[in-house]
């Protein structure tokens, strides 16, 4: 992948999350986001 594709990629990203990449609070907010979603997947938790 081409940096440039990576970087709008990621811009993208923080349009739709409404977040800063750049920002830590934001990160770990993803970061946690991301593990509670696997863990009701894995665990069949209706969303």
């Amino acid at each position: 992948m081409h940096v440039n594709t990576l970087r709008s990629r990621l811009k993208k990203v923080e349009t739709l999350l409404h977040v800063d990449l750049n920002a830590s609070n934001d990160l770990l907010n993803i970061q946690l986001a991301l593990k509670l979603y696997e863990k009701s997947v894995f665990l069949h938790i209706d969303h």
